[in-house]
């Protein structure tokens, strides 16, 4: 598969993701399924309110979706920065963005901060119960 079929596929499938519930005028916020290791354990994983932050980006609330999951909305403008960079690249045939290169001391990097933001946003006490999604 080239570049450009590639990075379309990477800037399409996220772009589809978040306009689906902007679509769909039945979906209230209430329905929206909640997080399974929250209901076994009572305790947040890193993507708890994920799915209601991007409900949120989707009705274009981002400050809002802050919220409910603080990674989310810089993942999502992480991961079009590079689709973009994958899609202008490949049809201008230069190098016009500089591409994200995942390498793993990166994936090393994301999942330190995953797990420090799980690990934060646990502890019960003002500063980090800001971090749990709003209720």
């Amino acid at each position: 598969m080239n570049k450009r079929a590639l990075g379309w596929i990477f800037f399409a499938a996220p772009a589809a993701a978040l306009l689906f519930p902007g679509i769909m005028p039945r979906l209230y916020f209430d329905s929206l399924p909640l997080c399974l290791l929250h209901a076994c354990t009572g305790f947040f994983c890193f993507s708890c309110g994920g799915t209601r932050a991007l409900w949120l980006i989707s009705r274009g609330k981002p400050v809002e979706s802050l919220s409910m999951n603080l990674f989310v909305l810089p993942c999502i403008i992480m991961f079009f920065y590079a689709s973009a960079a994958v899609l202008i690249n490949g049809y201008s045939g230069r190098n016009i963005l500089p591409e994200v290169r995942f390498n793993p001391r990166v994936f090393l990097v994301l999942l330190a901060a995953g797990l420090a933001f799980m690990v934060l946003r646990n502890i019960p006490c003002f500063p980090f119960n800001m971090l749990a999604p709003a209720r």
